[in-house]
């Protein structure tokens, strides 16, 4: 099975990205990949703070994919899900 895939980010051109990898996705029966990269973090003098930081880049993270994950459900029919 082929695999398409696209990085998730804040950016106008990811919307498009993923409208199109879905749709070659749906076409030749594969599937889609959605990657969101979190940087590592970098604020190490408090460790708890720096837990608190990645908690929130993931929680961002899991909020953008979902809203460009319905999006893509709605469009194409396929369906994703967050690992």
């Amino acid at each position: 099975m082929r695999k398409f895939l696209v990085v998730v980010d804040e950016t106008p051109e990811c919307l498009n990205a993923i409208r199109f990898a879905a749709r070659r996705a749906k076409k030749t029966g594969g599937g889609l990949q959605m990657l969101f990269v979190i940087p590592p973090r970098e604020f190490q003098h408090w460790i708890g703070v720096g837990d608190i930081m990645q908690q929130e880049a993931r929680e961002a993270a899991e909020a953008r994919f979902e809203e460009v994950a319905g999006k893509v459900s709605e469009n194409v029919g396929i369906t994703a899900e967050f690992a």
